[in-house]
């Protein structure tokens, strides 16, 4: 039997959960490949991807726990525009490969966000090896409030179709931080965005990281959170709870709800 592939695209937190998704397949006994294109690859141009920076080693991830990455043949590409090019014809907003135990069909592509598509075991392992890998286990908590908001620079229709963070989450996390007398500080990669949530907000209030990894793993150290509506955000959820998390509030719009059955 051919060992199933697993294709990588998107930014990190969408690689996470596709890697998560080639887990899923050794849990089943199957032989696995992660394909990777490439985030500034021609590939990524051709099908309108949006590009990412690679802030952590996938191929690296994918190595330590045993599965093989591989760049891509002629039919592999060949099959990803065909795939994207259908989606687009047939106007899909998802086109997941569904899970199943005993599907032979050798190749997988889509997101995987759900516990339709890859197991909650299967998402504690790599959350376990992100923290191994960034070498925060033994680490002290950094803060004992922070929100991460996530900005854009897409435009105000795919925005909408988002669903990033609104008033009515920014409100909900300030009275959390009353309540609790915490001082809050918000992890974001558009201050001009988080301004307009947060007006009260001083430069004190945000944190100083250089980089999305300096953001990333201040949110997996802090004690308690306030996450948006992204991967970036649900991984950084994940790993806080096997570290210092005490409790985490969700935005209205949460596409990863079932992941969390405390909530």
């Amino acid at each position: 039997m051919k060992a199933k592939k697993v294709f990588l695209f998107g930014g990190i937190g969408n690689q996470l959960f596709q890697l998560t998704r080639a887990y899923q397949h050794l849990l089943d006994k199957k032989d696995v490949i992660v394909i990777s294109f490439g985030t500034n690859s021609l590939i990524y141009k051709f099908l309108n991807l949006t590009q990412h920076k690679s802030w952590i080693d996938i191929r690296e991830l994918s190595t330590k726990i045993g599965i093989k990455y591989k760049r891509p043949s002629f039919i592999d590409i060949y099959f990803l525009i065909y795939i994207f090019i259908q989606k687009r014809v047939r106007k899909e907003n998802s086109f997941d490969t569904i899970y199943s135990s005993d599907n032979n069909f050798p190749i997988d592509i889509g997101y995987f966000q759900s516990t339709k598509h890859v197991s909650i075991k299967a998402i504690n392992k790599i959350a376990d090896l992100l923290i191994e890998y960034l070498s925060i286990e033994n680490q002290k908590p950094v803060n004992d409030f922070s929100i991460h908001i996530r900005g854009t620079m897409f435009d105000n229709a795919l925005r909408e179709h988002m669903q990033f963070t609104t008033s009515v989450d920014s409100n909900k996390a300030l009275e959390f931080a009353i309540k609790n007398n915490f001082q809050y500080k918000i992890v974001t990669n558009s201050k001009n965005e988080s301004m307009q949530l947060f007006p009260s907000a001083l430069p004190h209030n945000y944190t100083n990281g250089q980089d999305e990894l300096d953001d990333f793993k201040y949110l997996c150290l802090s004690k308690n959170l306030f996450v948006s509506n992204s991967t970036f955000s649900f991984w950084a959820l994940i790993c806080s709870k096997k570290l210092h998390l005490k409790k985490y509030l969700l935005p209205e719009i949460f596409w990863f709800n079932d992941f969390f059955n405390d909530t």
